[in-house]
């Protein structure tokens, strides 16, 4: 301390600051970035090294990450004198808060901007009724039984708060634990991940709003009109923050029109934009975690800001940041508290009855909607997870003096042992809906006309997208049937980039649209599926697969078996030029298309485009855009007529039905009958194979009379009947039709009747079959598309032969 004497006269002392605080001040905020280091990274290691095990059970990583998080936490390594300093440097180990709170709200902003608000828009009674099932019984038994838990757990505090915390804390569902499980499990596309996706989402919001208003209510630091006053605030700017952003991204999507994507420095600007009104809702007393997902819901779909932001915050956040965010409850339990019989009571009391109450609210809601029994108890388990939001209720609960360190602890131990329990449980639910996926009846033809239809559309370059399109475009239906779109575009793994690059290890710069995997062609793609989602208001969830052409089938089959693909649509591999020929330039495009036809888990659908691409604004044109089924019989042919059928909702498609029917005198008269019995190799094969003819002959006629009866009768669709001998009469019967200016002709890839196609000639293109290989040739000179349909197949092995069986 120096005295030194001012200028009026006064002796003032004062205290010099030296370099020495100068550096504990730096060391202080450098302990705190190490900390953080360290703490992630070991946490990050340990999940990792779990999951390597537990993946072999079919166990999610979330499960990893919470028994991380209680490896590194007060009941493993921060226990250890010697390594726990180490790992936390100070006696302060909540660095990791920090991590998980921006985990939690940029996870919860990129489940917005990817959620599918279409379905959820549709199942929103149903979301909200089971919902409202595992609520309404969470809070009668945790209510009912808190005085139980008060005892058992030697709470201090008010009662009513207590029976409170506890009532929430059987209700919340941890939704970004639950998301990600779902996710991880690849179950986020089937109906029943996408519907406990959509009751965590409106469970957790509805259990926010309870902690606000538990939380709001007045004390001795504010008054009812400074509570009243943080609620309008924050509902003011989360309103305002949602225009704001809707602007900023339009204008920014303007700015980079011809870009693949935006600049770094513009996401930054976005994510501190996310922080900032995160934050100022905390700061308001409200949980961000409503405001980031609203944030990402209003988050507009189309145009590269979306796309980039999803393409680059994805991998940080979900392989650094939500890690971090689950591991964190298990890194605040200790399990040295449960030293006392009591206390283990208490505990096991509390999980059973929270697991109890949310599955048995959960099967009576399901029950209510007709849903399987099974169903709504493997619902009700998963909906038990627990997360980072019961830690704050447990918190708040202990700032308010509700109860001590001991209960605290006590309860904190039941939130991880609940999401530790949820893990076979998903595991289970992953197995059932992988059986009943392979269960499933094959085909378009067997799914009830009110199934989504989920497309998964490739494309090698610009020129496949807008055919591909539009033709999803007709596929909508009148009254907006529910269809759901993926795209992916194939590029050729070339010699140079065989080095497949980390992800840190991508140049990080602005300008990076001219990559070597796409360039240009993918920022032409982008623009048709943007122009497509502004037209149609359908999401296109983009995707890139880099491969050899050798090994680009099975990503195409992994792909559409992930996202349950009800189609698969492909491009031909020839092009049509100016001059109505049909020109290849593409050949190693057809080895990928055969194979995928031999291996696709569902229907595949091989577009020849011949104007399709050309054709804008379906949706407006009224009868302007004629489509011909032409059916001969057997399961592709169904699958066409299936979806033709589809194609008949919109209001633009005139459809019209050609069945080509064959002279039943033509097999005796030819003996065509002798020279298949001639070729045959036994008895046995010979009944087999007309059994199966027979069979497939009844089926036709009774979908072909169902179809007539639910879409001709009523003059929705046209329907003629064509007898022809021979092959060179259906080729005649086709060129009348092709004179009718049709767009688009829909047939199958395997014809039933052999006689009919027998006659055509030696097909060029197999995988387009006998009937769309004649269309498709240079020899049609028409301006007419052609979709070639194939059913999926169950392959059974026998001997040395592979029948497909529908």
């Amino acid at each position: 301390m120096k005295d030194i004497v001012t200028a009026d006269g006064n002796i003032t002392s004062i205290i010099p600051i030296t370099n020495r605080d100068c550096v504990t001040d730096s060391l202080d905020e450098l302990n705190y970035l190490v900390g953080i280091i360290i703490q992630s990274f070991v946490l990050l290691a340990i999940s990792n090294l779990f999951h390597f095990v537990l993946r072999r059970l079919g166990q999610p990583s979330a499960i990893s990450q919470m028994l991380a998080g209680i490896v590194l936490g007060r009941s493993g390594i921060a226990s250890i004198p010697v390594v726990g300093h180490v790992v936390f440097p100070n006696a302060n180990m909540d660095y990791l808060s920090s991590i998980a709170a921006l985990g939690r709200m940029f996870y919860m902003f990129l489940v917005g901007i990817e959620i599918d608000m279409p379905y959820l828009l549709r199942i929103k009674k149903r979301a909200a009724i089971v919902a409202a099932g595992g609520v309404v019984s969470s809070l009668i038994i945790g209510g009912a039984f808190s005085p139980l838990v008060y005892w058992l757990t030697k709470a201090y505090g008010n009662r009513f708060l207590f029976a409170v915390t506890v009532m929430l804390v059987f209700t919340n569902t941890a939704s970004p634990t639950l998301i990600r499980m779902v996710s991880e499990l690849k179950l986020s596309t089937s109906d029943f991940g996408r519907l406990a996706t959509a009751v965590a989402l409106v469970n957790d919001i509805a259990c926010l709003l309870l902690v606000a208003f538990v939380t709001s209510a007045p004390s001795n630091e504010t008054s009812v009109g400074q509570e009243v006053g943080f609620g309008i605030g924050t509902l003011v700017t989360l309103i305002g923050s949602v225009y704001l952003s809707r602007l900023g991204v339009r204008w920014l999507n303007r700015r980079n029109r011809q870009r693949k994507h935006i600049k770094n420095t513009e996401i930054v600007y976005i994510l501190l934009f996310v922080i900032g009104v995160s934050s100022l809702t905390e700061m308001m007393g409200y949980n961000s975690m409503v405001s980031s997902f609203f944030l990402g819901l209003a988050f507009p779909r189309e145009g590269s800001t979306s796309r980039t932001i999803i393409n680059k915050l994805t991998y940080p956040v979900q392989n650094v940041l939500l890690p971090v965010y689950i591991g964190y409850a298990g890194v605040q339990t200790s399990f040295y508290v449960m030293n006392k019989t009591r206390f283990i009571i208490a505990a096991f009391a509390v999980v059973v009855l929270s697991t109890a109450a949310k599955v048995g609210g959960t099967v009576i809601a399901t029950m209510y909607l007709g849903m399987p029994l099974q169903d709504g108890m493997l619902l009700g388990f998963l909906l038990n997870v627990k997360g980072h939001i019961d830690l704050i209720i447990l918190g708040l609960a202990r700032k308010r003096r509700i109860w001590g360190s001991d209960a605290f602890m006590v309860l904190l131990v039941t939130v991880v042992m609940s999401t530790l329990t949820v893990g076979p449980v998903a595991a289970a639910v992953a197995r059932r809906e992988r059986k009943q996926l392979k269960s499933r009846p094959p085909g378009l033809e067997h799914q009830p006309p009110e199934t989504e239809l989920k497309f998964l559309a490739c494309v090698h370059s610009p020129r496949d997208a807008p055919a591909v399109l539009n033709l999803i475009e007709i596929s909508t239906g009148a009254d907006c049937a529910p269809v759901s779109v993926y795209m992916v575009h194939l590029v050729e793994l070339q010699q140079k980039t065989g080095v497949a690059m980390l992800y840190h290890q991508q140049e990080d710069v602005d300008d990076d649209d001219d990559d070597n995997y796409g360039g240009n062609h993918a920022k032409n793609i982008n623009v048709s599926v943007d122009a497509f989602t502004v037209e149609t208001g359908i999401r296109v969830r983009q995707s890139t697969v880099v491969s050899t052409f050798s090994e680009m089938d099975y990503k195409i089959c992994r792909r559409a078996k992930d996202v349950t693909a009800s189609i698969v649509l492909v491009p031909f591999h020839k092009f049509q030029r100016s001059d109505g020929m049909m020109v290849s330039g593409r050949d190693r495009i057809r080895g990928v298309n055969v194979s995928v036809l031999e291996h696709v888990p569902c229907t595949m659908g091989i577009l020849v485009d011949r104007g399709l691409s050309g054709m804008t604004q379906i949706t407006s044109v009224q009868d302007g855009f004629r489509v011909a089924v032409l059916f001969f019989g057997g399961p592709d042919d169904r699958e066409a007529l299936t979806f033709g059928g589809q194609l008949a909702l919109h209001p633009g498609v005139s459809l019209t039905i050609f069945k080509f029917v064959e002279e039943e005198e033509r097999g005796n008269e030819n003996g065509e009958g002798v020279v298949r019995l001639q070729t045959s190799t036994s008895i046995e094969e010979v009944l087999m194979e007309i059994s199966q003819k027979e069979e497939e002959a009844s089926k036709d006629e009774i979908f072909v009379t169902n179809f007539y009866n639910r879409y001709v009768v009523n003059g929705q669709v046209l329907y003629e009947e064509i007898t022809v001998r021979d092959g060179k009469e259906v080729v005649e019967g086709i060129r009348t039709i092709e004179s009718g200016c049709y767009s688009l002709f829909l047939v199958g890839r395997c014809a039933q009747s052999s006689l009919l196609t027998s006659g055509i000639g030696e097909s060029e293109c197999e995988e387009l079959g006998p009937i769309g290989d004649l269309i498709a040739s240079s020899s049609f000179v028409t301006e007419t598309s052609v979709l070639v349909l194939q059913q999926h197949r169950i392959k059974i092995e026998d001997g040395n032969k592979t029948i497909p069986t529908t």
